[in-house]
């Protein structure tokens, strides 16, 4: 599938789902998925998967809008929608999403794989307070996830507070757990100082859509 036919095909389905208002969700998978021609991968480092990886935010709410928004996006993910969007990404050659590990997630995925659910990696976004990363770092672990990373906004918290240590054992403990581990960020000048600093880091994640510069940073 080349890059234009995937983006339009992902679009209809988009459309198809928002258009179903509060109708039963129903998917038909494309005929001859599980053959489908695979998209272009990338490493993290010893993980490989599609160059294109499946957010989660819609799922949970975060619209970054607002607030109805941000209810109607988790009035509308069921569970059983959610499931049905994960198998469609697989379908369209996705072969990774990414999530944090709470516990609605950790129980959906569970099943979803229990089911035979086709997208079978999941990469963990850690995002919790810093008093709760290595919980959330272990509880992942756990959960089965093949690599994981820290959500930008703690990464930013504890650049920006110059708490590097508090950062670099949260990659460690990642390590340590023998998962690729990498951090995320809006602030394009974290991740060079990161590897100047020789952060034992796999992979990053840098916004794109609204980057912003540790000069906005407020510790309030």
């Amino acid at each position: 599938m080349r890059r234009r036919d995937f983006l339009r095909t992902g679009a209809a389905l988009a459309v198809g789902g928002l258009a179903g208002g509060s109708k039963a969700f129903s998917y038909t998978p494309v005929k001859g998925a599980e053959t489908a021609a695979a998209l272009p991968t990338v490493r993290l480092g010893t993980l490989e998967v599609s160059r294109l990886i499946l957010g989660s935010n819609p799922f949970w709410g975060y619209s970054h809008k607002s607030p109805q928004l941000d209810e109607e996006m988790r009035r509308y993910h069921t569970d059983e929608r959610i499931m049905q969007i994960l198998d469609e990404a697989a379908d369209c050659g996705l072969t990774a999403l990414a999530s944090p590990p709470d516990e609605r997630w950790v129980n959906l995925w569970t099943r979803y794989l229990a089911k035979g659910g086709r997208l079978k990696i999941w990469i963990s976004q850690c995002h919790g307070h810093p008093e709760q990363m290595p919980e959330e770092i272990d509880r992942s672990v756990k959960a089965g996830a093949k690599a994981i990373f820290i959500q930008g906004a703690r990464v930013e918290e504890q650049f920006g507070q110059g708490n590097f240590d508090v950062l670099r054992s949260w990659i460690e403990r990642i390590k340590k757990a023998g998962l690729p581990a990498g951090a995320a960020a809006h602030w394009p000048e974290i991740h060079p100082e990161l590897e100047r600093r020789k952060f034992p880091t796999d992979f990053y994640y840098q916004c794109f859509y609204n980057v912003s510069n540790s000069s906005d940073y407020s510790a309030a």
